[in-house]
């Protein structure tokens, strides 16, 4: 699975104007929006998909509330951690049973071993933090390297315009942005300017 374009990951709460903002992104080439939301329940998020335009819900995958993923036929579902340790008989199973639904499955993890170990179950899986993170204090990059991985893997933490340009070198197929969009006063614009440092980096390859 390649990635024409970064992913985005929404904000964990309350964004102002978020839903315009969301569509200005699909309008702009966003291939696959990560919501994720852990303080909000089953009706917040409904309501936010419904305000969304039903031609971009195949490009939405959900972090919680998976059920969401059926009703709404969005793209994917996404497991936490704590996801993949409750699901303990047969996550590889688990997987297959989604994805022949026709959604993506992908996961996060935090270090290289279970990615070697379990990531062929998933479509995608984000790795991270592989920079020093900008949405979240005292959270040093790893530096992870995955170029000799036959999975694909998706570069999370610290990600910007800047740092994107490293990661086809360290053999992500992906990256996924959250404070670099966010805490911009136009996600639009950092966006863009991240979606141009990701094409320039797969030209000059």
């Amino acid at each position: 699975m390649e990635f024409k374009s970064p992913i985005v990951i929404t904000t964990e709460t309350y964004y102002p104007q978020e839903v315009n903002w969301i569509i200005a992104l699909f309008e702009a080439g966003l291939e696959r929006l990560h919501l994720r939301k852990p303080q909000w329940d089953l009706q917040q998020c409904n309501a936010l998909l419904n305000a969304i335009p039903v031609e971009y819900h195949k490009q939405i995958v959900v972090h919680q509330h998976h059920a969401l993923a059926s009703k709404f036929h969005l793209g994917g579902i996404h497991l936490r951690e704590k996801d993949r340790n409750e699901i303990k008989i047969d996550l590889a199973g688990y997987c297959r049973k989604q994805q022949q639904k026709g959604k993506t499955v992908s996961t996060s993890f935090h270090q290289l071993e279970p990615v070697i170990t379990k990531g062929d179950y998933f479509n995608y899986s984000f790795l991270s933090p592989v920079f020093d993170s900008t949405s979240k204090q005292g959270y040093p990059g790893k530096g992870f390297n995955v170029m000799n991985l036959a999975q694909t893997i998706v570069a999370l933490g610290g990600i910007t315009s800047t740092t994107i340009t490293q990661t086809k070198a360290l053999g992500y197929t992906g990256v996924a942005v959250l404070g670099d969009v966010w805490q911009h006063s136009s996600p639009l614009d950092a966006y863009l300017a991240l979606q141009k440092s990701w094409k320039n980096q797969a030209y000059e390859n």
